[in-house]
């Protein structure tokens, strides 16, 4: 799993202004932020989501769900 993740986002591509690691997922966009102050890194880091989405993995949204109830 980790050699086809690290092909897929461990790229040149990965240096590209506009790429995103899942377009996919809509309601937030994983990048590389072009900022130059560590203050904007910091924003956007503070800004990621608490809790990913299965979806940013390649999985279904009833992943999440299946491990939400084998955990409980």
């Amino acid at each position: 799993m980790f050699s086809t993740y690290g092909d897929l986002w461990l790229s040149e591509k990965l240096f590209d202004e506009k790429y995103n690691f899942n377009s996919a997922y809509t309601e937030f966009s994983y990048i590389i932020p072009q900022e130059t102050e560590h203050a904007k890194y910091i924003d956007y880091i503070n800004g990621m989501p608490a809790q990913d989405s299965p979806i940013i993995f390649g999985l279904n949204t009833l992943a999440d769900l299946t491990f939400r109830l084998n955990e409980s």
